[in-house]
């Protein structure tokens, strides 16, 4: 799940940010912020993933806040003046968004966000506790998790693994790992084919989706490929 914060000075518009990231499944709206000053402290003392910040704001500006919060945040500009753009891009931004924000432009930045965050996480290593020893294991050799009852089984593209670790522990490692069934959660860069009723994974195996989840999975995976 994608944690994000969202600044504006005008109320209006983090109800419109409030609204669209309340239809989405993997983003979890932590908090908005009117005062630029009281949301660089939260974001300095919380794990967030994304930042919605508007530009001109009467304490602090847009700019003055990204150099305030850590470089690992990543932003997202929304703002009514289009003339900012080319200076933006100097920090580093994931988009920028013209005032009014439409609910398709708005899931557009999104999927650029899951974008980069899958280019930067498809050698990350994971470390999984296997009780006496933790195992640091390459994301991109994780075919997917399964689990069952209180231990999850790892399968590797070379070898399978038990652990005691609970399925739901496993569940947010990283944006490349999706929950398809209460059963299976599956990393989206080793999926050979998606069906309608299941996925076949890149060792040739069949994971099904469970019915509670397979309209939202199939659509996320798919847009994230996009």
């Amino acid at each position: 799940m994608i944690t994000v914060v969202a600044i504006d000075d005008e109320p209006l518009a983090l109800e419109v940010i409030k609204s669209f990231c309340s239809d989405s499944q993997k983003i979890n709206l932590l908090k908005c912020f009117t005062d630029p000053t009281l949301a660089c402290e939260y974001i300095n003392s919380t794990r967030v993933d994304l930042v919605f910040l508007d530009i001109f704001m009467p304490e602090m500006d847009g700019f003055n806040v990204i150099n305030n919060i850590s470089s690992d945040i990543k932003v997202i500009l929304t703002t009514a003046f289009r003339n900012y753009a080319i200076k933006s891009y100097e920090y580093d931004i994931i988009d920028y968004l013209v005032k009014p924000i439409s609910y398709k432009r708005f899931i557009k930045s999104i999927e650029k966000y899951m974008d980069r965050k899958s280019q930067n996480i498809i050698n990350e290593k994971i470390i999984i506790n296997l009780g006496v020893e933790n195992l640091v294991i390459d994301s991109s050799n994780i075919l997917y998790f399964k689990g069952s009852g209180d231990y999850s089984e790892i399968i590797l593209k070379d070898r399978r693994i038990l652990t005691s670790e609970k399925l739901k522990n496993l569940e947010n490692l990283n944006q490349s790992f999706i929950r398809i069934h209460k059963s299976y959660i599956i990393n989206m860069n080793n999926i050979l084919k998606i069906r309608k009723t299941e996925l076949v994974m890149a060792n040739n195996e069949i994971i099904p989706f469970g019915r509670k989840y397979r309209n939202t999975s199939i659509i996320y995976i798919i847009k994230t490929f996009h």
